[in-house]
């Protein structure tokens, strides 16, 4: 009475603590199970994708027929709405190729994570405080889709790649499991400055490692990390746990603002007036820093030794060195047009660390591998309110510079081998410098 069993056994405790060691140190930790809703697009999407709902079915003509008499070929009857579709059309193999099948587990186990945090928070002024914090999270039976009818492997380049399916009959079926699993650990330091002689700010770092054996839901893709990092061998999930797409494994991020000491009220200029206080007083500066490591990526291959493609179709190459070690392969990166013995723009990795696997096998090259570019920004702000009948009205004037030292931030390089531009940093992936100007009228 319904498409898949039901999970009820599911119980998430939560529990937190905040305890006062000194009247000026706090400690907090937290534990807590957390569950993921099963009706999501799993289930929303691919169920009414498949039989007896619907299905993708493409329908070939039989090779008989007249024969053409100046080809000598056959002539392929064509089939029309008209004439109507043969009466065996959906169940004579010789007539359809079940082109994409999107399965689903029929015995799903709710995906869930278990979070545990613990936190030190120390006042050293009425206005300064330090916190530190380790962070984690444990997810288990995560979704991710597979091939259950990808073919197995061969060395044959001419052996036939639907003979050696599971169901010869059947194409790719993208197979929604519950069977992935995650691993996140983090070192958090937050500096805080609460606003008093003119200056406030906040900074943040963050040290962590983001762990996965699945790629991330498309709707969360945020990476570039592109197709190759799908599962490249359905029967060993296991094998592609390693860094996930999203990994940072360092984060800084600083904000602040400050009132320039000049002007009414201020340590200067405390008795300037009319024209001299409208330009000079009363400003404010502030802005943000962000410095940030790079996402990783998958290196791929359009060529599958293996002879086994999936739907995803994430063949990757062997992995033969180190990726950013310059320090071998040299007439290989002046092959590819790079300054030889270091990381350029041309080569962002040594395109020399991969080649293709040995026929019949999978590449050895794990998921996300290579450590993508960083990311560098700068913004500044610059403020002043310009008051006026005894300040019941003001003009408030902004400028702000995103971007401030004009610093390219590009995306991840060309990660597929058969590339002329592989490891090549291609495209940016952040605006350059832009200014904008605004005054608003408050009354």
């Amino acid at each position: 009475n319904s498409l898949f069993a039901a999970d009820n056994k599911n119980v998430g405790p939560r529990v937190g603590l905040a305890y006062r060691l000194t009247p000026k140190t706090v400690i907090r930790s937290g534990f807590g199970l957390f569950y993921m809703n099963l009706d999501q697009a799993t289930y929303t999407i691919d169920l009414p994708l498949n039989p007896p709902w619907e299905s993708d079915i493409d329908l070939y003509a039989p090779p008989t027929g007249p024969i053409d008499p100046v080809t000598g070929n056959v002539v392929v009857p064509v089939t029309s709405m008209v004439t109507g579709f043969p009466a065996d059309a959906f169940n004579n193999p010789n007539l359809v190729s079940q082109s994409l099948l999107f399965p689903v587990t029929p015995k799903p186990i709710t995906p869930y994570t278990v979070n545990w945090n613990f936190t030190i928070q120390r006042e050293f002024t009425p206005n300064l405080t330090l916190e530190a914090a380790y962070s984690a999270t444990h997810g288990n039976h995560l979704w991710v889709g597979v091939d259950a009818n990808q073919p197995y492997p061969t060395a044959n380049p001419n052996s036939s790649i639907q003979s050696r399916r599971p169901f010869p009959n059947l194409g790719s079926a993208a197979y929604s499991q519950t069977e992935a699993v995650s691993n996140y650990n983090a070192l958090e330091v937050k500096i805080e400055k609460r606003y008093s002689h003119g200056l406030t700010f906040m900074g943040g770092y963050t040290w962590s490692h983001a762990l996965d054996d699945a790629p991330q839901a498309t709707a969360l893709a945020n990476t570039g990390s592109g197709g190759n990092d799908d599962v490249r061998n359905a029967r060993n999930l296991r094998q592609e746990y390693g860094n996930a797409g999203f990994n940072t494994t360092h984060r800084f991020v600083m904000s602040w603002l400050y009132a320039l000491p000049f002007g009414h009220g201020r340590a200067f200029g405390a008795n300037w007036h009319g024209a001299l206080e409208r330009a000079a007083g009363g400003w404010e500066i502030g802005g943000i820093a962000t410095l940030q490591s790079g996402f990783w990526f998958t290196p791929g291959t359009y060529v599958d030794p293996a002879n086994a493609p999936a739907y995803f179709d994430p063949a990757r190459p062997n992995e033969v060195g180190k990726p950013k070690d310059f320090s071998y392969g040299t007439s290989t990166q002046a092959a590819y047009g790079c300054p030889t013995g270091r990381q350029s723009i041309q080569c962002f990795f040594n395109p020399a660390a991969f080649t293709y696997a040995d026929p019949g096998a999978f590449g050895n090259a794990g998921r996300n591998i290579v450590e993508g570019p960083g990311f560098t920004g700068f913004d500044f702000t610059v403020h002043k309110d310009f008051a006026f009948d005894e300040g019941k009205k003001r003009f408030e004037f902004r400028a702000e510079v995103f971007n401030i030292l004009n610093t390219p931030n590009f995306r991840v390089p060309d990660n597929e081998y058969e590339d002329p531009s592989f490891g090549a940093l291609l495209s940016t992936d952040h605006n350059p410098r832009e200014i904008q100007f605004s005054l608003d009228f408050k009354f």
